[in-house]
């Protein structure tokens, strides 16, 4: 066997733009608009996060972390024809974060206890919250769905009692 030989995951897309908690509905509307965005494509599955999910995602996130902090976005042929009357862009991963971002900024989903007009400075604090857009340029649909399998089957979720486990070795270590 040799490494050339190992069949390879779809590339990464070539494009991304860095942006912020606060601007990200303007970016939705805008690829809603202006690239007839499908923010729930067949493929992907149902809203599973539970409430308590979504709020530890958010507090996560204001805590600084930066490791769930992508959406992955497909539109075909972008930065070439962008054709917005046939061409759909898809939301390839990030559904659930997705939610539970907007569900946050919609002033539905308190996060340390508060919605986001409860916080003294919301603006800013969602202004601290950098997010990474990565829009692929896929065409055909059998490419999409072969790239949602590579990012979402490499990987196995922690139940809750492995991270209950590994949060009780941590309070004995205090």
């Amino acid at each position: 066997m040799k490494l050339r030989e190992v069949p390879q995951l779809t590339a990464r897309p070539a494009y991304y733009v860095n942006t912020d908690l606060w601007y990200l509905d303007d970016n939705i509307e805008h690829y809603q608009k202006e690239f007839n965005l499908d923010i729930d494509p067949d493929f992907q599955r149902a809203h599973v996060w539970t409430e308590g999910k979504q709020i530890a995602f958010m507090e996560y996130l204001f805590k600084g972390g930066q490791m769930s902090n992508r959406l992955l976005f497909n539109y075909p042929h972008w930065m070439s024809k962008m054709d917005s009357t046939t061409d759909v862009m898809v939301l390839v991963d990030g559904k659930q974060r997705l939610e539970a971002m907007r569900k946050f900024k919609a002033n539905k989903l308190p996060v340390f206890g508060h919605t986001i007009d409860e916080w003294e400075d919301g603006k800013i604090a969602c202004r601290s919250v950098q997010l990474e857009i990565y829009i692929h340029d896929l065409v055909n649909r059998k490419d999409i769905l072969k790239w949602y399998i590579d990012l979402n089957s490499g990987g196995v979720v922690h139940t809750d009692e492995e991270i209950e486990k590994v949060q009780k070795l941590l309070d004995k270590e205090k």
